[in-house]
């Protein structure tokens, strides 16, 4: 088995959950602070630990060669992606955002195929069609609200997202993952910038409360900085395809959050599609390992 790969496998799992959590606390969040400003006071908690955690620690100097990598790292995860997410949750709903972006896995398969030259397996297609199901049978019955612009906006952070996973899986075998991040969210928040300031500047006054708050520190330390770090350590573990068996955890995460705390209904297909989500990535990651431990 390849090594790290235990672990990758903890990391990818950790990351889609801290991800499903984000989407509950981002709607709350964002029923009083605009998406951009949202996206800007995030990335700046996120840009300071971790500026604090990497602070004095050796690293190797980014290639030349790579720059244009890690400005289209930037661009299409964490400026388009992160942002396109944030807007089609706020158009729509967190159960019907998560749907969409958890077929993510989908694209990430045929990215990295095509870019990197993993091979795509018929396991792999498999475990992520059952999840999908499960995912399906979760938010089928929530009865989500139907925007088109948000469903625009929330394919679009798909899209540019499954891009940006593959690229990422290129630059963490050379460098630091936790440096990679840091670069991307600083470049993600220059690209950002203008239009933070414009909604700083144009929102109505924002009713600050301590739930506020707290909830921009939970987005900031734990669905940016924990969420992107694991994901980016499973990346330098895992090929992205294996990483994105994971990706159904996020939507089960954000309904049963979604129910627990912001009280939103939920259907009896719950139940099945837990057990789907949890029986396709069950069986990918088993796959996964006993390929892996083929040498194949």
């Amino acid at each position: 088995m390849k090594k790290g790969g235990a672990s990758g496998y903890f990391y990818a799992f950790l990351a889609l959950f801290c991800w499903g959590a984000t989407y509950v606390v981002g709607k709350y969040v964002m029923a009083a602070v605009p998406p951009m400003l949202v996206t800007g006071i995030r990335y700046a908690i996120a840009i300071a630990l971790l500026w604090l955690l990497l602070r004095g620690r050796a690293h190797r100097k980014m290639d030349r060669a790579d720059y244009k990598w890690m400005l289209l790292i930037a661009f299409t995860g964490y400026f388009v992606s992160m942002n396109a997410q944030f807007l089609g949750t706020k158009l729509t709903n967190a159960s019907v955002s998560s749907l969409i972006n958890s077929i993510n896995p989908v694209f990430i398969m045929v990215f990295a195929a095509l870019i990197l030259k993993e091979r795509l397996t018929w396991a792999k297609a498999a475990s992520v069609a059952v999840s999908l199901a499960g995912v399906y049978c979760v938010v089928g019955g929530t009865g989500g609200a139907f925007r088109p612009l948000g469903i625009v906006c929330a394919v679009t952070a798909m899209l540019t997202w499954a891009i940006m996973s593959v690229l990422m899986r290129r630059m963490t075998q050379k460098y630091d993952p936790l440096r990679i991040t840091l670069y991307g969210l600083a470049l993600g928040l220059g690209m950002a910038s203008p239009f933070v300031v414009h909604a700083a500047a144009t929102a109505p006054p924002v009713a600050w409360s301590p739930g506020i708050v707290s909830g921009l520190l939970f987005l900031g330390l734990v669905g940016t900085v924990l969420g992107h770090i694991c994901w980016n350590r499973a990346l330098s573990m895992l090929e992205a395809g294996s990483c994105c068996l994971f990706y159904p955890v996020m939507p089960l995460t954000s309904v049963l959050g979604g129910v627990l705390f912001l009280h939103e209904p939920v259907g009896p297909g719950l139940v099945l599609g837990a057990a789907l989500i949890a029986s396709g990535v069950v069986f990918g990651t088993l796959s996964d390992k006993k390929r892996q431990m083929r040498g194949i």
